[in-house]
């Protein structure tokens, strides 16, 4: 994500009726100092930027007529939104090291941190209302937005709040597949059907892919939650917090009673780091794990003839498993 697009929005936001031009200035100078080139060691990171790509491709599901600046606007829009996401998650995971660099709140200190990623979260519909879209179009993004950063905010709820090693198993699976779907998958659904918002696609076809994009973020997180039981600074940090992640609604369906509880006592013990990553490494439970995840995009994403599905869609459906396969395959 390029941070001139958060630069650019400063000035038309900061309209200040106190003091005169100059003092403004002195104004930019400091928030520039405290809140944008902070941001901007952290945006400029590298990043698999997929959030604009599955905009890019939600485009396709209609005709766009929009100029390519605006389109720009409302694709770094979701990376701005995910962006804010990251920082606000390593806080509260207390975590260290993102993407193998100190966390953001480590450099600044957490309130600082905590205010530049909430000022992310909500840039993006300043920037997309400055746009002038069509009313009714500006009006179903903004909407999207607004409920997208809800749902998240209440996946995290449950993410922060639930000890999953402590729910009735038979809740496991459900809890963690709704913290997932309101969290990952809010976001990357926001992503693929505002770009066939852009495109004037028909509201059916906008349901079917917000559909499409919650597997398709879902599907990323239970690969996400794999990796995180691999060596590395972020190894088992899931599993310490007792986060509802994937491994755990994998278990919950398939181990028996013995295996469960095993898994649930290493857990438990998770300072015994070489036990529990021996136990990973000698089962069958990381394949399993993975061949479920597979299963479960490739199901949300299939298409039975004659369900009416446009040939447009299953353009898009074809440029969404592609996308979907390089990414996993990136996650090993």
């Amino acid at each position: 994500m390029k941070s001139a697009f958060v630069f650019d929005q400063l000035r038309t936001v900061l309209r200040l009726r106190s003091v005169g031009a100059q003092e403004t200035s002195s104004i930019e100078k400091h928030l520039a100092e405290h809140i944008l080139h902070p941001l901007q060691t952290f945006l400029e990171r590298p990043s698999k930027g997929f959030r604009e790509r599955l905009f890019r491709i939600g485009l396709g599901a209609g005709v766009c007529n929009r100029v390519e600046a605006e389109l720009t606007v409302c694709a770094q829009s979701m990376e701005s939104i995910h962006a804010a996401s990251l920082i606000i998650d390593d806080i509260e995971d207390r975590s260290e090291m993102r993407r193998g660099v100190p966390t953001l709140h480590r450099i600044l200190g957490m309130p600082r941190a905590l205010n530049a990623g909430n000022w992310l979260y909500f840039q993006p519909m300043h920037a997309i209302e400055s746009l002038g879209l069509p009313q009714a179009m500006e009006r179903l993004l903004i909407r999207a937005f607004h409920e997208t950063l809800m749902r998240a905010h209440l996946g995290q709820s449950l993410d922060l709040g639930v000890s999953v090693d402590s729910l009735p198993r038979s809740e496991v699976s459900t809890v963690v597949l709704g913290c997932m779907e309101l969290k990952s998958g809010a976001l990357a659904a926001l992503a693929l059907s505002s770009g066939a918002v852009l495109a004037e696609s028909a509201p059916a076809d906008v349901e079917i892919l917000d559909r499409w994009g919650h597997a398709f973020g879902m599907t990323l997180q239970m690969f996400d939650d794999i990796g995180n039981l691999r060596p590395g600074p972020k190894q088992f940090e899931d599993l310490r917090n007792r986060r509802p992640g994937w491994m755990w609604a994998v278990l919950s369906k398939h181990a028996d009673s013995s295996t469960w509880d095993a898994f649930r006592d290493r857990v438990r013990s998770i300072s015994e780091n070489d036990a529990l990553e021996q136990w990973f490494r000698q089962g069958p439970w990381l394949e399993k794990a993975k061949h479920e995840a597979l299963d479960f995009f490739e199901d949300a994403l299939a298409v039975s003839e004659g369900t009416g599905v446009s040939q447009q869609l299953l353009s898009v459906r074809t440029k969404l498993l592609e996308l979907g396969r390089e990414l996993i395959g990136a996650y090993g």
